[in-house]
């Protein structure tokens, strides 16, 4: 019997989870922002895997290292478990500087997306990425998946719910 393809998910983190603040170096200054928790858990609930993909230069401009990243997805993961029970089911980071050598990874390009969608077996068509920025919605056009842009008028628990209730229009 073959296995179908899953629903996914793609979220973009700073300015879509969590408050944009800049280059977030602390785990401390990871703040959700408001209904994040619970988007993902009415993600979770229907069975739509939750998987993060965001730039992270602060890597490469040394501001933190790989061991404080870790920490602040930690803290990420707790705060979804304490605030709803939510979980993420993979985090995809690109690392690298924007001016610096080129890569297939760094939004726009779709290069972390295409890495997720053969890691879990992702069905593209039934599949969404929510971003604040035209990079983020770039990525996801270009990995054959829709693209639902958040922000201030338009919250991530607002965009999970239309987009689950089928009332999203690309």
């Amino acid at each position: 019997m073959v296995q179908a393809k899953r629903r996914a998910a793609f979220l973009d983190r700073d300015g879509t989870i969590n408050r944009e603040v800049g280059f977030v170096t602390t785990p401390e200054q990871l703040i959700l922002e408001p209904g994040a928790a619970q988007a993902i858990r009415r993600l979770n609930d229907a069975g739509v895997l939750a998987i993060v993909i965001t730039n992270q230069s602060a890597i490469a401009r040394r501001l933190i290292d790989d061991a404080m990243l870790a920490r602040i997805h930690e803290r990420l993961a707790a705060t979804l478990l304490a605030d709803a029970g939510a979980r993420l089911d993979a985090i995809y980071i690109c690392p690298h500087h924007p001016d610096v050598a080129p890569c297939d990874c760094r939004k726009p390009l779709p290069g972390l997306i295409e890495r997720a969608v053969r890691d879990h077996d992702v069905d593209r068509a039934q599949s969404v990425l929510f971003g604040d920025m035209p990079r983020d919605l770039e990525a996801a056009r270009a990995a054959g998946v829709t693209a639902v842009q958040v922000g201030a008028a338009h919250s991530l628990a607002r965009a999970v719910a239309d987009w689950l209730d089928g009332s999203h229009v690309d």
